[in-house]
């Protein structure tokens, strides 16, 4: 028995989704059997490009049923059938994450007709339902409305099992969805993710880790891990047993936590980060000469770092090779680059003093960023271009004080790639907000 499902949506962010439309079709492999088809009132505003896709407004959905007014229905309608949608990772997440909210563990088996005619129309251009379905020369109405596209999803299922004449497919694909089902364990462990920056580490039954993240957001991440097709994705759904998380507010905080965890890590499906040594760039005035240093084996007094000694080299000529009044020299890996000549200019005092702050080296900074709450601000703290740590404060906290610094930060293990992530976030972030300590 199945039940061909498509659901129309708030739109909006993962997991925050309201669902506005639902139909099922009871089949039994002939016939239409039973159905439901119903607006749904969300109780949430619909998204302005969703309103226009779907025709469904606000106002339309004022009187029609909230979601627990149908649940009743919708178990007895699905009660011991397949779940059959085109692209059933989304309709079936949406259903039920609507019955978390109501505290029931709403559970069915899956089928994806994209995946089913993957295999079975290997050839085709394009597998979304529309372009799919007219392409086959299956009619298909009210597009974008979920009676519409669930008939249509009911007439490319029928299609599809007339042929697989022998049926290995399709038992195939039904039992790969089964295996790639989101357990209860695991949708549990993933609705306790906050959909928030930071790291994540999945663990097994033995609360041992095995593996570990990090994202923007941090449930929406988790879930793609689990629903992923991949080998080490199956690895992931049949042994993890909890996630754990750590908020970090800033992404740049969680690179280097996650970079931090793995050196010493022995994960199976995470590849250790290469111990690449960055280039530095120092400078120094000799004899009215600028000497920009360029080195991928000399890390002592770097002004930055770069990935590379190009990057650098780049970088260095394109805001300082013309460093007024004084001739510029680039020296890469202790061979000259670059020279130019003297040219006078009124602006010498402004260009000396983009260079001198362009020498991270010299300062003891904070470069801050979002916090894990509203209220709150993150900070990473570089000292001569050693990483000390990282940490948090209230809005209202004076963070310039050097003590109180100090006793809010987290140390982080120094080492030259991991600064280089943060030079790197500084060029690239014109507004990024940095405070320097007193000394």
């Amino acid at each position: 028995m199945y039940a061909i499902v498509d659901v129309e949506t708030t739109g909006g962010k993962y997991n925050e989704e309201g669902i506005t439309e639902i139909a099922i079709y009871k089949y039994d492999g002939n016939e239409i059997v039973d159905q439901l088809i119903s607006l749904v009132n969300p109780e949430k505003p619909i998204q302005p490009f969703v309103q226009k896709l779907t025709g469904i407004n606000n106002a339309m959905l004022v009187n029609a049923p909230k979601f627990y007014e149908l649940a009743k229905r919708i178990i007895e309608i699905t009660d011991g059938c397949f779940l059959v949608a085109h692209n059933a990772e989304f309709d079936y997440r949406m259903i039920r994450n609507e019955f978390a909210q109501l505290g029931y563990d709403f559970y069915a088996q899956t089928i994806d007709t994209v995946r089913l005619a993957q295999k079975l129309l290997p050839n085709q251009e394009a597998y979304s339902l529309g372009k799919l379905v007219r392409s086959l020369g299956i009619p298909i109405a009210d597009r974008h409305r979920a009676s519409g596209d669930a008939l249509a999803t009911l007439k490319l299922f029928k299609y599809l099992l007339e042929r697989d004449t022998e049926r290995e497919i399709l038992q195939s694909v039904i039992k790969s969805e089964r295996t790639n089902e989101l357990e209860p364990r695991i949708f549990d462990a993933i609705q306790k993710c906050p959909s928030a920056v930071g790291v994540f580490f999945f663990h097994d039954k033995n609360g041992q880790i095995i593996h570990a993240g990090k994202s923007s957001n941090i449930r929406k991440k988790v879930n793609q891990y689990f629903l992923g097709k991949e080998p080490w994705n199956n690895f992931l759904r049949e042994n993890t047993y909890e996630v754990t998380y750590e908020r970090t507010g800033s992404e740049l905080i969680a690179d280097l936590k996650l970079l931090e965890f793995l050196e010493t890590a022995t994960l199976k499906y995470v590849h250790k980060p290469r111990k690449s040594q960055p280039a530095s760039w120092s400078f120094k005035i000799e004899d009215q000469t600028i000497v920009h240093t360029i080195s991928s084996r000399k890390q002592n007094q770097a002004a930055q770092y770069f990935s590379g000694a190009s990057d650098a080299n780049k970088y260095v000529r394109a805001h300082f090779s013309n460093v007024l009044n004084f001739k510029t020299q680039i020296v890469i890996n202790d061979k000259i680059a670059f020279e130019n000549e003297v040219v006078a200019s009124e602006e010498q005092d402004v260009k000396l003093a983009e260079l001198e702050k362009a020498n991270l080296n010299k300062r003891d900074f904070l470069v801050v960023g979002q916090g894990r709450t509203y209220s709150e601000r993150s900070f990473i703290r570089l000292k001569n271009n050693e990483l000390l740590g990282y940490g948090f404060f209230d809005l209202n906290f004076q963070i310039a004080n050097l003590e109180k610094v100090e006793k809010n930060t987290v140390p982080l293990i120094h080492a030259p790639a991991r600064v280089l992530l943060i030079h790197r976030f500084l060029r690239r972030q014109k507004f990024a907000k940095t405070i320097d300590l007193p000394s």
